[in-house]
């Protein structure tokens, strides 16, 4: 309810449980100007009651570290295939739980296509790994771009 997650959008979003059982990412889906996009929000165990840590939904140095990475690899492959921002029409920055690595680090898959109304799509992929500190808040710790090949494998993986 906090993230008004209902109706339709609700049947896509699903939980992804750190190892300890007191995180858990939940992957949802919102509307879009277009369509939707899917994203997802941290919550933290808190005595008896579930707190809502981040949201990727929301402005935050997280959300914003991460779009700005994507808009970054967005403009250098739009360069490698001479194709000018301005003629693209950009889509909402997908983001997924990939894996919990360990009750405080989680891998997050996320992308974001661009183009669809030229017919010249660039699409960049990345992961990024983050880390909880003790006081819940999040931390990238590792950035990393996928190449085609490797993206291929997370997209099956987020599909299935």
């Amino acid at each position: 309810g906090d993230l008004n997650v209902y109706g339709k959008y609700s049947k896509r979003s699903n939980v992804s449980w750190a190892p300890d059982s007191k995180r858990f990412a939940f992957n949802f889906s919102q509307p879009a100007a277009h369509a939707f996009y899917e994203t997802l929000a941290f919550y933290e165990l808190h005595g008896d009651k579930w707190e809502m840590l981040e949201s990727l939904a929301k402005a935050n140095p997280i959300s914003k570290a991460i779009s700005k990475a994507i808009s970054c690899g967005l403009a250098v492959e739009r360069t490698k295939k001479h194709i000018k921002a301005k003629a693209t029409g950009a889509i909402e920055i997908v983001a997924k739980v990939h894996e919990w690595t360990d009750p405080d680090t989680v891998i997050v898959y996320a992308y974001e296509e661009d183009g669809e109304e030229t017919g010249k799509t660039v699409r960049v992929d990345f992961l990024f790994t983050l880390k909880f500190d003790e006081a819940g808040k999040l931390k990238i710790v590792k950035t990393q771009q996928l190449s085609e090949e490797e993206s291929r494998k997370y997209q099956q993986d987020s599909q299935n």
